[in-house]
């Protein structure tokens, strides 16, 4: 049994185990998840460590000192459990850190991995990277600017139009930020419409509404997310 006394100051374990539902992401199903946009990573960690099935979870933030405390965290926590889990520095350009969980030993070629990047998610490199993982639920619960809403359309539309993917949550509605930078490509010969996902309870906002960081004062029972199923 792990112990998360640090990590456990950086998430909602609770909006995080409503987001596991059945009736939103259903990840009981999942083997390989993205979360961009990671933050301190406590989403990522905590789905890696409460649902075994899940073979594969990569976050990626852009904020170095969040990254850093993600890091120091996990690092920390592999050197406490050195039998079950490594912690390994990645370099290069695909530059990063990864937890490594060593199952029994009959199921040693079914090892789980957790790894972080620190850098822009809509880089064409990381678009890459990720789109070689074949990821089946695919989280941006990070705001974007305005001023990149149409490099997220054109690199969201990559990742989620893969065979692969299931659901996904999205922090904005891909329909309205479509519909208000539509005439933002019409120079280039570009199409961003997500046209094989179907939108999930559009009148049920309570459904939608996850516990966070942000939503735990006041009145607020939480944030309004958007939820996608794959239509392929």
């Amino acid at each position: 049994m792990y112990t998360f006394e640090k990590c456990r100051k950086r998430f909602l374990p609770a909006g995080v185990e409503r987001l596991c539902d059945p009736d939103l992401l259903d990840i009981g199903c999942a083997r390989r998840v993205l979360d961009m946009g990671s933050g301190l990573g406590k989403l990522a960690v905590q789905l890696f460590f409460s649902k075994p099935h899940i073979e594969l979870v990569w976050g990626i933030e852009f904020s170095p000192s969040r990254y850093a405390m993600c890091y120091e965290v996990l690092r920390e926590l592999c050197v406490s459990n050195p039998h079950r889990l490594t912690f390994k520095e990645m370099y290069g350009r695909s530059a990063g850190f990864q937890v490594t969980e060593h199952l029994p030993q009959q199921k040693q070629k079914q090892k789980r991995r957790l790894r972080f990047f620190c850098g822009d998610m809509l880089s064409s490199h990381f678009q890459k990277l990720a789109l070689q993982q074949h990821f089946d639920v695919i989280i941006c619960e990070t705001e974007v600017p305005q001023t990149r809403f149409v490099t997220f359309l054109r690199c969201f539309k990559r990742l989620v139009d893969q065979p692969t993917t299931r659901s996904v949550l999205t922090y904005h509605d891909l329909d309205k930020v479509q519909h208000n930078n539509n005439n933002a490509a019409d120079d280039e010969d570009v199409d961003i419409a997500f046209r094989y996902l179907k939108r999930c309870y559009p009148d049920q906002e309570q459904k939608r509404m996850i516990k966070t960081s942000w939503t735990t004062s006041g009145n607020s029972i939480g944030h309004v997310f958007h939820i996608w199923s794959s239509q392929r």
